[in-house]
């Protein structure tokens, strides 16, 4: 169940506080997704599904995708896209399997994969702030030193970016070690999918905009 409103601004409020004192023991950047020869094989496999699965109907030129990969529930992508170029309507789109789809693979023949998906209509200058965002913090992408976490209780996150459109880009992070600024990412990212699935409210939006300018600053 997503968080309401009141507590989602509550965390967002709380990590963007804690940019004066740096937290240990947690990556405070994103790290290179793995790709195909350098990822083991089931997940490739499963990265592989969750593109075949939830990526049809999404623009290939989008300004950001996100994708959630929990490591027991359901993966999910938010796309933030124009239906046409020079088009002044931008749109969030969410779309999220009914099950895991790591623990319905292999897909088995004539198998229907049951997919929820939701549109909303989102202020310009929210889609451009946030595409902003996201290119910024992905153009800051490095490899860390190693460190562990709990793959039974983690998320994966994945943000690929399309500056102006003539490139690829994207980072990756995992939601047990994300640092205040991921976290704060992170939180945003949440605030999208609760959107997403109601009413777009223009206050909501206004407030969003705010938080998401205020993280703009930080990560320059």
């Amino acid at each position: 169940m997503l968080t309401s409103w009141k507590q989602l601004a509550g965390i967002v409020l709380c990590y963007l506080s804690s940019f004066s004192s740096k937290a240990q023991a947690t990556i405070d950047y994103l790290t290179p997704v793995e790709g195909y020869f350098s990822s083991y094989p089931h997940v490739h496999d499963h990265y592989s599904r969750v593109r075949d699965v939830l990526y049809p109907g999404l623009s290939e030129y989008p300004l950001v995708h996100i994708i959630g990969i929990p490591s027991l529930l359901s993966e999910y992508v938010l796309s933030i896209e124009q239906q046409k170029h020079n088009d002044p309507h931008y749109f969030l789109i969410y779309k999220q399997s009914k099950n895991n789809l790591f623990s319905t693979y292999p897909k088995k023949e004539g198998e229907q994969v049951v997919v929820d998906t939701k549109q909303v209509e989102i202020r310009p200058e929210l889609a451009l702030a946030l595409a902003d965002l996201f290119t910024t913090v992905v153009q800051q992408v490095r490899y860390p030193s190693i460190a562990p976490h709990d793959v039974f209780e983690d998320t994966t996150f994945i943000f690929v970016t399309f500056p102006q459109g003539l490139d690829v880009r994207a980072g990756q992070t995992e939601s047990a070690a994300a640092g205040p600024t991921l976290a704060a990412l992170l939180a945003i990212t949440r605030r999208l999918q609760l959107l997403a699935t109601r009413r777009p409210d223009q206050e909501v939006q206004q407030t969003l905009l705010k938080e998401v300018n205020f993280l703009r600053s930080q990560v320059r």
